[in-house]
């Protein structure tokens, strides 16, 4: 398998979470509010995302890494259950193109880009010896980062804080300012963090509406943090595991009431 077609939330917690919650909670609406970025150009960002997943093919076929051998079916099973739920989520959800790329490449873990392209590699699933439900937090983790415009949302806001107001740069423009600009990078440290957090806590959901145990996905991330090496680089794009485990205590009432409605109805 190499492809698999087919298939704003915000920090705020306690109060808000529930009230952002209580339509889906009663039957009546999806989970997620999607966001919008009018002033990042779309197809630009995915032509750019495009362009990436093509370099990144490139060198996995070229090492003879591409494609998957061992957790196929476990992988197509997972992926199908949370883009269902993804397409859920109302506006242009419905609309995304759900593709999985999976490779072999050790040290690889698994990163989303937009338009909906997850990668995901196989020696991740090995080396974490990862469950059907921790894969699932994983891919519903990298499916909340395109639900959520995560890409878009730190170019605007590298845009607004760059230049002055009604002065634009585009999409190829803004990339090539986090490549060369530490500083760039350095501006939206927070911001990245932030949609790590917003991630966890949106993938956990998605995952409980597909009907996989909340518990049992929070252990990938339990997983995750016991083989984390320490932190190296200037700029920290994900937040302290301790936080992201924290946070995850919290949303899991929620997530645990999602996942009755989905298998109870």
């Amino acid at each position: 398998m190499k492809f698999l077609r087919g298939t704003s939330f915000m920090l705020g917690w306690q109060a808000a979470l529930a009230a952002a919650l209580w339509p889906a909670l009663c039957g009546a609406g999806p989970l997620l509010d999607l966001p919008q970025y009018p002033q990042i150009d779309a197809i630009a960002l995915q032509r750019f995302a495009g362009r990436t997943l093509a370099r990144h093919e490139a060198r996995a076929r070229v090492a003879g890494e591409l494609g998957c051998l061992r957790y196929c079916e476990m992988l197509a099973r997972v992926f199908a259950r949370v883009t269902a739920v993804a397409r859920e989520q109302g506006g242009a959800a419905g609309a995304v193109d759900w593709q999985l790329v999976v490779t072999t490449t050790p040290g690889e873990a698994a990163l989303s880009l937009p338009g909906g392209h997850i990668v995901i590699s196989e020696d991740l699933v090995a080396s974490l010896g990862l469950s059907e439900p921790e894969l699932a937090f994983v891919i519903a983790h990298e499916a909340a980062h395109i639900l959520l415009q995560h890409e878009a949302e730190a170019l605007d806001y590298l845009q607004a804080t760059l230049l002055p107001h009604q002065v634009t740069r585009t999409v190829w423009d803004l990339y090539a300012e986090l490549d060369y600009d530490a500083g760039a990078l350095l501006r939206i440290e927070s911001l990245m963090q932030r949609s790590e957090l917003e991630a966890d806590a949106a993938g956990l959901l998605l995952g409980a509406q597909a009907g996989y145990p909340p518990q049992a996905m929070r252990s990938a991330l339990e997983k995750i943090a016991a083989g984390e090496s320490a932190r190296s680089g200037i700029v920290a794009t994900h937040p302290a595991m301790a936080r992201r485990l924290a946070q995850l205590a919290r949303v899991m009432p929620v997530a645990k009431r999602v996942v009755e409605l989905a298998t109870h109805p």
